[in-house]
Protein backbone atom coordinates (compact mmCIF):
# COMPACT_ATOMS: atom_id res chain seq x y z
CA UNK A 1 0.00 0.00 0.00
CA UNK A 2 1.17 3.52 -0.77
CA UNK A 3 1.58 6.56 1.24
CA UNK A 4 0.94 9.76 0.71
CA UNK A 5 3.43 11.42 3.04
CA UNK A 6 2.84 10.05 6.27
CA UNK A 7 -0.76 8.90 5.18
CA UNK A 8 -1.97 6.16 3.51
CA UNK A 9 -4.00 6.23 0.36
CA UNK A 10 -7.12 4.31 2.61
CA UNK A 11 -6.61 7.53 4.87
CA UNK A 12 -6.75 9.49 2.75
CA UNK A 13 -9.73 8.40 1.01
CA UNK A 14 -11.61 8.13 4.53
CA UNK A 15 -10.66 12.07 4.71
CA UNK A 16 -12.35 12.64 1.29
CA UNK A 17 -15.08 10.17 2.03
CA UNK A 18 -15.88 12.39 5.17
CA UNK A 19 -15.32 15.37 3.70
CA UNK A 20 -17.82 14.43 0.80
CA UNK A 21 -20.68 12.95 3.15
CA UNK A 22 -20.46 16.34 5.51
CA UNK A 23 -20.89 18.32 2.06
CA UNK A 24 -23.57 15.81 1.01
CA UNK A 25 -22.48 14.81 -2.52
CA UNK A 26 -21.74 11.77 -4.20
CA UNK A 27 -18.67 10.23 -5.88
CA UNK A 28 -20.54 10.89 -8.91
CA UNK A 29 -20.97 14.40 -8.20
CA UNK A 30 -17.16 14.78 -6.76
CA UNK A 31 -16.18 13.12 -9.70
CA UNK A 32 -17.87 15.70 -12.26
CA UNK A 33 -16.77 18.60 -10.23
CA UNK A 34 -12.99 17.59 -10.32
CA UNK A 35 -13.03 16.47 -13.64
CA UNK A 36 -12.39 13.25 -13.19
CA UNK A 37 -14.03 9.31 -13.62
CA UNK A 38 -16.21 8.10 -11.53
CA UNK A 39 -14.83 4.84 -11.44
CA UNK A 40 -11.49 6.96 -10.22
CA UNK A 41 -13.21 8.64 -7.88
CA UNK A 42 -14.49 5.72 -6.22
CA UNK A 43 -11.06 3.73 -6.62
CA UNK A 44 -9.23 7.21 -5.01
CA UNK A 45 -11.77 6.96 -2.05
CA UNK A 46 -11.52 3.17 -1.65
CA UNK A 47 -7.75 3.35 -1.31
CA UNK A 48 -7.32 1.49 -4.51
CA UNK A 49 -5.81 4.00 -6.31
CA UNK A 50 -3.41 6.75 -6.11
CA UNK A 51 -4.29 10.05 -7.04
CA UNK A 52 -2.21 12.10 -9.12
CA UNK A 53 -1.46 16.08 -7.11
CA UNK A 54 -3.60 18.19 -9.38
CA UNK A 55 -6.54 15.53 -8.52
CA UNK A 56 -5.78 15.58 -5.01
CA UNK A 57 -5.76 19.24 -4.71
CA UNK A 58 -8.90 19.75 -6.86
CA UNK A 59 -10.55 16.92 -4.44
CA UNK A 60 -9.43 19.37 -1.46
CA UNK A 61 -10.61 22.25 -2.71
CA UNK A 62 -13.72 21.02 -3.35
CA UNK A 63 -14.91 19.48 0.00
CA UNK A 64 -12.60 21.40 2.20
CA UNK A 65 -13.40 25.26 0.90
CA UNK A 66 -11.71 26.78 3.98
CA UNK A 67 -7.90 25.08 2.59
CA UNK A 68 -8.47 26.84 -0.91
CA UNK A 69 -6.41 29.50 -1.19
CA UNK A 70 -2.99 27.28 0.83
CA UNK A 71 -3.83 24.86 -1.68
CA UNK A 72 -4.36 27.16 -4.93
CA UNK A 73 0.11 28.12 -3.33
CA UNK A 74 0.55 23.95 -3.44
CA UNK A 75 -0.83 24.20 -6.75
CA UNK A 76 1.28 26.38 -8.43
CA UNK A 77 4.37 24.77 -6.78
CA UNK A 78 3.51 21.73 -8.05
CA UNK A 79 2.92 23.00 -12.02
CA UNK A 80 5.71 24.73 -11.73
CA UNK A 81 7.78 21.30 -10.81
CA UNK A 82 6.07 19.63 -13.43
CA UNK A 83 7.09 22.11 -16.16
CA UNK A 84 10.71 22.23 -14.50
CA UNK A 85 10.75 18.35 -15.79
CA UNK A 86 9.98 18.78 -18.98
CA UNK A 87 13.09 21.14 -19.89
Amino acid sequence: MKEIGKMTQIEFGNIIKYHRKTNKLTQRQLSKIVGCSYATMSKVECGKQAAKVKLVLSILKTVIPELKDKLLLIEAEAEFYEMSKSV
